[in-house]
């Protein structure tokens, strides 16, 4: 089941992918950032709630951030590949989470 990218396609898919890595790594580092607080926090004589909650979702809106931008992704890769690819690709993931038998 192989997609078999034309070159245009790759150039357009990792321009894609080029585009979005800054806004990926941002979203990565706040999140790392925010979970290294809150394991710190928990380690501390200054934990309070209002903090460790304050960490905890801006860690989730990071972490939202990040789900967003592979949907984003996904999305405008998906429109890259001609109608064929599309119906290969979906085959693949639905094959892929088909229960065993």
């Amino acid at each position: 089941m192989d997609l078999t990218l034309s070159e245009e396609q790759q150039d357009k898919i990792f321009t894609i992918l080029h585009a979005a890595a800054p806004a990926i790594r941002e979203h990565m580092k706040a999140a790392r950032k925010a979970r290294d607080g809150l394991r710190d926090l928990a380690r501390s004589a200054a934990f309070t709630i209002d903090k460790a909650t304050a960490l905890a979702q801006t860690e989730s809106a990071a972490e939202a951030q990040l789900s967003l931008q592979q949907a984003r992704n996904d999305r405008d890769i998906f429109m890259v590949l001609t109608s064929e690819q599309r119906e290969r690709l979906t085959e693949r993931e639905r094959d892929r989470h088909a229960p065993p038998h």
